[in-house]
């Protein structure tokens, strides 16, 4: 499900320090500020927070990386070792350890609690531009300008394997992964050794998307040779080929009974079709520009599709489209649903646009913005949306329209995102030196605790 789409809203460079802290509170206390240093007065490239949201990490141009107490703003400790620019930090499940990639062309291993360096990955040619772990915390991947994916033992630091992908999808039961690589071929790997299972050889361009079905069995792949192609996931043979796009084909999606595939392509158009037969269901037409995201509502009742200025909703079994968001001046910014997937919210200029998903109706409009509101995410708990749009960042009650809280910033806010699975955000790039974190209370609006510079509060 399109659970966010952020249209060239990434957080990019944002700056941690130097930084002001400070502790609202909503009656009559004056907030309490106190200057912090750290980072050296230079850009931060990356942020991650811990698992249990309590502390985050950021990596920067210093070379170092700082570990912070997310309740109050306090550094807890600074990492040193790396000889250039962090650009990407990465917790490990259970929070004790994290990774770090650099301009150096390394990866470091460090324990949270004691700062130590536990170990360096330096199999890398290139600047690691971004890190992970694997859910069990065994693995980390790590990415690089050298044009390569690494799959590394957390444990001893091994490489385990280099990928060579244009795009990867994990089976559904993370067992499996499945990359596709310039060359046009498509790569079966074991998620947990990184040991090419086989390589699925057919396509005579780029692969520009692949995805498993969703039991598992089939993959699907799309290519710059204008085709899709259906693979069986275990013996690596092309069940068969898909042709119907003038242009490459840029996003694939099963549906959620995986009887039904719907690719979107450089061409403008959306096709669906029947795995079983291999026939063209139906072309929708509509888009006047290249399709870079397709998927299925769960229910399967619904496609959803993405271009730069339109995101539109179909009805697959009459090929109808059900409702556009469109933007006639300037892309859509960000598109954002519901908790619950019964509403949808986007940005249109200075406004924010309620939507409901079944009927495609519009409920209401949140007007307040004095500029093009660039970012908009919907809170956890489904009651509130919190917005960001020139210097100010507002908190808006989902059901009423009402405006809860504003927050003026001493710099352009460009994106909001709420971290996974906690009540924690970050907001920015305010420009150098500057961004927010907070934590969401929608009972008592607005933040906990914000750091950054800025001038608050309006409501």
């Amino acid at each position: 499900m399109m659970k966010r789409v952020l249209i060239g809203l990434m957080l990019g460079l944002v700056s941690l320090l130097p930084q002001v802290q400070v502790n609202l509170a909503w009656g009559s206390e004056k907030p309490k500020l106190f200057v912090q240093t750290g980072h050296s007065g230079h850009y931060v490239d990356s942020v991650a927070f811990s698992p249990d949201g309590q502390h985050f990490v950021s990596g920067g141009e210093d070379q170092t990386i700082n570990l912070w107490d997310a309740r109050n703003g306090r550094e807890v400790r600074t990492f040193r070792g790396h000889t250039a620019r962090v650009f990407a930090v990465a917790f490990s499940p259970d929070g004790k350890r994290f990774v770090s990639g650099s301009a150096d062309k390394t990866l470091k291993l460090w324990d949270t609690n004691t700062g130590r360096e536990i170990r360096t990955f330096r199999e890398h040619s290139d600047i690691v531009t971004s890190v992970a772990f694997s859910p069990n915390g065994q693995r980390i991947f790590s990415r690089s300008n050298d044009g390569t994916v690494k799959l590394w033992d957390a444990n001893t630091g091994r490489e385990i394997k280099a990928l060579y992908a244009t795009s990867v999808a994990f089976s559904p039961n993370g067992q499996r992964i499945v990359s596709g690589s310039g060359d046009g071929t498509v790569k079966l790997l074991d998620a947990n050794t990184g040991r090419e299972i086989r390589t699925l050889k057919g396509h005579t361009g780029s692969i520009l998307s692949v995805a498993f079905s969703p039991d598992g069995k089939h993959i699907v792949s799309g290519s710059r040779d204008n085709t899709l192609k259906l693979w069986n996931a275990y013996t690596g043979r092309v069940i068969r080929t898909f042709q119907g796009h003038s242009d490459g084909v840029w996003s694939v999606a099963f549906s959620p009974d995986g009887k039904r595939i719907v690719s979107g392509s450089g061409d403008g158009m959306l096709k669906l079709w029947e795995v079983g037969a291999g026939r063209e269901i139906r072309t929708f037409q509509g888009h006047s520009d290249g399709i870079w995201s397709v998927t299925f509502s769960p229910d399967g009742k619904r496609i959803i599709s993405a271009d730069r200025y339109n995101i539109k909703f179909w009805n697959p079994e009459s090929g109808h489209e059900i409702w556009v968001i469109k933007s006639r001046f300037s892309p859509i910014k960000a598109v954002d649903l519901s908790p619950d997937g019964h509403y949808l919210i986007s940005t249109l200029g200075r406004s924010i646009k309620l939507w409901n998903t079944n009927t495609g109706q519009q409920i209401r409009s949140f007007q307040g913005h004095s500029y093009a509101v660039y970012s908009v995410s919907s809170a956890p708990d489904g009651d509130g949306i919190v917005s960001t749009g020139g210097v100010y960042t507002t908190l808006w009650d989902l059901k009423t329209g009402r405006r809860l809280k504003k927050i003026r910033s001493s710099g352009a806010v460009m994106s909001v995102n709420f971290i996974p699975n906690s009540q924690h955000l970050i907001v920015g790039p305010l420009g150098r030196n500057r961004f927010m974190g907070f934590e969401y209370r929608y009972k008592n609006p607005f933040i906990q605790t914000i750091y950054g510079n800025f001038s608050c509060c309006e409501s």
